[in-house]
This record gives structure tokens, sequence and C-alpha cells, in this order.
């Protein structure tokens, strides 16, 4: 089940067939196709000791090549809350969305820690789907001028190959 952008599952798909027939991919090729940007890490804002948790390309529960992991978003999250370091969380997303599982989970975990200290979120430039799930938890969200935000909406998938 998928929590993603439509045309980004559609992008997903294609290339899922030309693999099923044979075509090789890289996972840099695979960034390249769908355009997801390069992941970057956790940063501290010098001047506001704020922790900015990147949140990019298409969201899994668990580690992978394509984006980011609902694990180590967690993780980051976690650390960030409870050190005395940081006087607020800042999530960095660029995302088109991802699998669900996990995703309503972290979002009750922020939702519920937004009280404890300021959890802010920016689409900088995309957080569709399960990225705007996740956003929508923080106390406020910003939208960059050209940025876009969408809809939480579910897909199921299924590619008939049969007559292949």
């Amino acid at each position: 089940m998928w929590a993603l952008e439509p045309q980004t599952l559609a992008i997903g798909a294609d290339i899922l067939r030309r693999k099923l027939s044979g075509v090789a991919f890289s996972g840099k090729d695979l960034h390249t196709e769908l355009g997801i940007a390069t992941p970057r890490e956790r940063q501290q804002s010098r001047e506001a000791n704020i922790a900015v948790i990147p949140i990019l390309g298409i969201i899994e529960q668990r580690a992978h090549s394509l984006g980011s992991s609902v694990e180590s978003i967690e993780a980051a999250f976690d650390s960030a809350l409870a050190s005395k370091q940081f006087d607020g969380i800042l999530l960095d997303i660029d995302s088109p969305g991802g699998s669900v599982p996990g995703v309503p989970e972290l979002a009750e975990k922020i939702r519920d820690a937004r009280d404890t200290k300021p959890v802010l979120a920016i689409a900088n430039s995309l957080a569709a789907s399960a990225a705007y799930w996740i956003a929508s938890a923080a106390k406020e969200m910003w939208v960059q001028k050209s940025g876009e935000t969408g809809s939480i909406g579910v897909w199921a998938m299924h590619i008939d190959e049969s007559e292949r």
C-alpha cells in the first residue's frame, strides 16, 4: 500500500515493468529517473539551536537507497527531542510520499511531542501524500513559494504480467 504522489507511482510502475523485462538499473539511475534528491544528513542551525531533519525522496518503513526511512526519521527526531542542545525541530521535506507502514505512528509521535519542543515543517519543495501526513503533524507547516503540497491519498496497484 502506498501513500505516494500519483506521477511518482506511475514512474515507479514503469521502472518495475522495465526491470521485470530484464533492463538493469543502478541506484543512481533510479534517483535520476524519479527526480530524487541526494540524501542529506541531519544538520544544526548555527544561529538558533534548531535540529534540521531532512525527509527526502520516497519514504519507506526501513532504510533504502531511494529516499528516507521512517526508522531513520524517527531516530533523528527522538534524538533531537531528547537533546538539550536543540530548542526546536525543523522537518525539511522534499518528498512525493511513500509506503504507509510506520507513517501514522511517526505522525502521532510528532503531534504528541510538539508541545514539548516546537516542531515545524517546510515543504522544500514537495510534501505530498505520506510526506504531507508527516508534515501535518508539526505545530506549523510552511511551503516555499514554488513548493507543492498534496493530499493524503492511498493507492494499491496490481500489474498484470500474465500475458508476457
